[in-house]
């Protein structure tokens, strides 16, 4: 797609700062999915609205903190992991850097729906999104290079945590617990 090596690889650097990021929103899905799939199981709607509303409302804090800490110092966070070189990836990684709180969000509804043995809509979900990015890279890295790979993610993973939240919330507080 006319994309030079050195474009990947400042995107790539951008990629893996925000993917380190996000680490910290499966650490704490490890805290709370036991409590999730319990209430789930059990048929505790109440109980499971209000933690994931607590949990939400922790995912939400955390993501946009590290969102705004890695978008303020996201040029000295590039050139100490990756040097001056990479100086351009910090502007990749600042808008990269609003995926952060999608991924926060996403991880409770997959929960969710994983707890529920309804995998399958997590599975169809991620298909769409994927197929959705494939579409959308094709269209805009021609025309925008990098920089239309990385409006590409963007809206998928805001589909895909949308997808997700309709989901989840449909399915299992209407549907799959009553």
């Amino acid at each position: 797609m006319n994309i030079s090596f050195g474009d990947i690889g400042l995107y790539s650097a951008a990629v893996k700062i925000y993917m380190t990021v996000i680490v910290f929103a499966d650490v704490l899905f490890k805290l709370y999915y036991p409590l999730v799939a319990k209430y789930v199981q059990n048929g505790e709607q109440e109980t499971l609205k209000k933690l994931v509303l607590k949990v939400q409302d922790a995912n939400l804090f955390f993501s946009i903190y590290f969102a705004i800490i890695t978008m303020l110092f996201a040029p000295e966070i590039i050139k100490l992991a990756f040097g001056d070189e990479f100086a351009e990836s910090s502007k990749m990684l600042i808008l990269l850097s609003i995926i952060i709180i999608f991924r926060f969000s996403m991880y409770t509804y997959t929960a969710i729906l994983s707890s529920s043995n309804l995998n399958h809509i997590k599975l169809f979900t991620s298909l769409v999104c994927t197929v959705t990015n494939i579409v959308l890279n094709y269209i805009l890295i021609p025309v925008y290079g990098v920089y239309g790979a990385i409006v590409a993610t963007i809206v998928t993973e805001l589909l895909l945590v949308i997808s997700f939240k309709i989901s989840s919330y449909k399915i299992i507080f209407t549907n799959y617990i009553t």
